[in-house]
């Protein structure tokens, strides 16, 4: 009996050793495969760290998800994105205030040029991290300007051509319409101006044949001239006629009967051409 349970003994002892032996060749063997996952997950994340990374080298956006990705496992390169992505959003800004198609292509080339120049300082330096992030800037600000051409704002924008066209129709509108306000303006004037001197003209006649009832003599049936200088008929100011001037064929008659002995008929006075006609009768 003894000697059976020592022989149990050695044998349980001798497969501990074995199976120990397992162990230290194949870490998958270890309990709960604890070293196995760790190593699993650290490759895992090492190929997701380098996809994001081909990501940002190619100037493409990352997600709010890669972002975050990179904050937990690649605090460096999440520094690095992050400028990346502020620099891209200032230069969309930029891209929105665009006036014209060509001026956004103008901003484009500008913006690269101060980078490629930047670039060319770092190889200079042999400062191969600094020029890496550079490269990185310039890829973003290309991608970033291609997605700005194919959005509806670009697709809006005119360009420079179709801007100065604008711009010249606009002008000769606002020419035709002070062009019309002066014609309309002018008329007025000018309806103005008749409409005051046809007035004149009407008060001078009925004056004229008054002062020949009064003094006995016979009014001319001619136009009378208007004496008024050019500014005073066009502004259709009032100026009184010489006092006493009768027409030169004025017939005169005596104690209101003409030489046959009897009372003149009545006279109608004819309005200058251009006004109304109005009859006016002179009683002896």
């Amino acid at each position: 009996m003894m000697i059976m349970g020592t022989l149990n003994s050695y044998l349980k002892g001798l497969s501990l050793r074995y199976k120990a032996q397992e162990r230290m060749r194949d870490p998958t063997m270890a309990k709960g495969n604890t070293s196995s996952l760790r190593e699993l997950q650290k490759q895992d994340r090492n190929k997701q760290l380098n996809a994001i990374t081909v990501k940002l080298k190619s100037g493409q956006k990352l997600s709010g998800q890669e972002m975050e990705y990179l904050r937990r496992y690649s605090p460096a390169l999440y520094e690095k994105a992050v400028k990346i992505r502020q620099e891209r959003d200032q230069y969309r800004e930029s891209l929105r205030k665009s006036r014209t198609k060509e001026d956004a292509e103008q901003k484009k080339a500008q913006k690269l040029q101060e980078l490629s120049t930047e670039l060319q300082a770092a190889i200079d330096a042999k400062d191969t991290g600094k020029a890496e992030m550079i490269q990185m800037r310039m890829n973003a600000i290309s991608n970033e300007h291609s997605e700005f051409v194919q959005s509806k704002a670009y697709a809006e924008l005119p360009t420079e051509q179709e801007l100065r066209e604008k711009k010249k129709g606009k002008k000769k509108s606002g020419i035709s319409s002070v062009s019309s306000q002066a014609v309309r303006f002018d008329l007025s004037n000018r309806q103005k101006a008749e409409k005051g001197q046809g007035s004149w003209l009407q008060d001078q006649l009925e004056a004229k044949i008054e002062a020949s009832r009064k003094e006995g003599t016979r009014p001319t049936t001619e136009p009378v001239s208007d004496p008024r200088l050019p500014s005073e008929r066009k502004a259709g100011a009032s100026r009184p006629m010489p006092s006493g001037a009768a027409p030169a064929d004025s017939t005169p008659v005596s104690d209101g009967v003409s030489a046959a002995g009897t009372s003149p008929a009545p006279v109608k006075a004819s309005a200058p051409s251009g006004m109304p006609a109005k009859s006016f009768s002179i009683k002896a």
